[in-house]
């Protein structure tokens, strides 16, 4: 029976959830990423770093009539005063896939939307706060947000995409479309079922009840905003010694370089139930 409450659906897997990490490479190591937004990964050493500190949009999606708004904080890692003439340049850029690699994007440049004049100035080792509200294009797609301060080198502020204004509806047989990113991100995009993984914790384990909050408070955030969630139970590494998953061992218990058992002891059966 339906009711104004969000849907979960324990499928109780002996299976790890969380057994590999996807391959899917991170944007930073897409193909063309330095090239195109005209930065350097993993430098020892970067004259100042820059986080966001305010969008006024969630999860950085932003909707047709959305106004573009950033606050980003500028932090000096060197001990001398940094005055720049600076820029905050805007590139609109897309991906597009590698044959025979379905892990790794490329990406190209579409066009360069705004270059932002700023004023830097910062202390030795400060910081200062700047405030940009871009007038982007209603085209679709992503954006980047790239900082250059001159012959202190360009660092990326954030990205954002503008996407299609979605209606978030209750609904009884949602299809499954997507992994946990977050609910905001979820909402803003308009999914509406995904799969969420959590480790089977033992009801005497002393973090069982916190565990339990806090599931409890993810859950409702789903239900709050039309998510239908599919629970998926795995190994429960609270359970491993020292969170190890157990090794295979052959007939003289030696110990196997395979794969590893991520279910628990059959001890724990009737607990788990």
């Amino acid at each position: 029976m339906y009711k104004n409450r969000v849907i979960v659906t324990a499928l109780v897997s002996l299976f790890c959830v969380f057994m590999l990490k996807a391959q899917m490479q991170e944007p930073h190591n897409w193909k063309n990423y330095e090239e195109i937004l005209g930065v350097k990964n993993g430098l020892r050493h970067y004259d100042y770093d820059v986080t966001t500190i305010y969008s006024s949009a969630p999860a950085n999606i932003f909707w047709p009539d959305d106004k573009v708004k950033f606050t980003f904080q500028l932090s000096s890692n060197i001990d001398r005063a940094i005055t720049e003439n600076a820029h905050v340049h805007i590139i609109r850029y897309g991906t597009k896939g590698i044959p025979n690699d379905i892990w790794m994007p490329q990406m190209y440049k579409i066009e360069e939307v705004a270059s932002i004049p700023v004023k830097v100035e910062m202390t030795p080792n400060g910081f200062q706060n700047i405030t940009i509200e871009p007038q982007i294009p209603s085209s679709y797609g992503g954006y980047a947000v790239v900082f250059d301060l001159g012959q202190h080198g360009r660092r990326l502020g954030t990205s954002f995409v503008r996407s299609m204004a979605v209606s978030s509806v209750k609904m009884q047989y949602p299809k499954q479309s997507l992994d946990d990113l977050g609910v905001d991100f979820l909402s803003r995009v308009g999914v509406q079922a995904i799969r969420y993984g959590i480790s089977y914790i033992a009801t005497k384990h002393r973090d069982y009840q916190a565990e339990m909050r806090r599931l409890d408070e993810i859950m409702k955030q789903y239900k709050d905003n039309n998510i239908t969630v599919l629970l998926m139970f795995g190994e429960g590494s609270t359970l491993m010694p020292l969170g190890t998953p157990r090794s295979f061992l052959d007939e003289q218990n030696t110990f196997l370089r395979t794969k590893q058992d991520y279910a628990w002891l059959p001890s724990m059966d009737e607990d788990f139930k």
